[in-house]
C-alpha cells in the first residue's frame, strides 16, 4: 500500500514538472489595481470641508483586470472611456470607448502604466505593472 501511495504521487510531482500550470493559465492573467474613484465634476467644492482642514484620502476601491474583462468592486455606473496613461501621468498613450480594445491594448504592454476609467458622475484611477 505505501509504495503504490509513492508510485503515485511520484507520477503526480512528474506531471507537474513536466507539465507546468503556468504554461496553461498564461491565458487567464489576472492584475488587482488598487484605484481612486474621484467625482468628474472638479469645480464641485464643500466650503464647510475647506475649513476643517485636510481630509482622509479616500477608500481605495478594488479593480480585477484580466483578458476576459473588467470588474470595479461598487461600481454601479458604465464606464464610458478606458485610457492608459504613462507611469508619470504625463501622456496619454491611448483612450478607447470599448472594453475589449483596452484590453486588447493593454495586454500587448509591457511596463507601468496608469489606467483610468471615467464615468458618467466619476473619474476611476490606478496603476498597473504589466510583466
Amino acid at each position: 500500500m505505501k509504495s503504490l501511495f509513492c508510485t503515485v504521487l511520484l507520477s503526480i510531482l512528474l506531471n507537474c514538472i513536466t507539465f507546468p500550470v503556468a504554461i496553461s493559465a498564461a491565458d487567464n492573467t489576472s492584475y488587482t489595481v488598487n484605484m481612486r474613484k474621484e467625482l468628474n465634476n472638479t469645480t464641485w467644492t464643500n466650503e464647510q470641508d475647506e475649513t476643517e482642514g485636510r481630509r482622509i484620502p479616500p477608500k481605495p476601491i478594488y479593480c480585477t483586470i484580466s483578458t476576459e474583462g473588467i470588474n470595479v468592486a461598487g461600481l454601479s455606473e458604465d464606464i464610458m472611456t478606458y485610457e492608459i496613461w504613462n507611469e508619470t501621468s504625463e501622456i496619454c498613450l491611448a483612450s478607447f470607448n470599448g472594453e475589449n480594445e483596452f484590453l486588447d491594448f493593454l495586454f500587448n504592454q509591457s511596463g507601468e502604466f496608469q489606467i483610468i476609467f471615467i464615468t458618467e458622475n466619476y473619474c476611476i484611477s490606478g496603476y498597473i505593472t504589466i510583466n
